[in-house]
């Protein structure tokens, strides 16, 4: 249970690093 909780989190981490790597990416199209 724990386990797979704590790659749950890294993974939830990871997505999010990746979706704020696409925004700003987005953004600094439509400056």
């Amino acid at each position: 249970m724990i386990t797979t909780l704590l790659l749950a989190k890294a993974m939830n981490v990871d997505i999010e690093k990746a979706l704020e790597k696409k925004t700003e990416k987005i953004n600094k199209r439509y400056e």
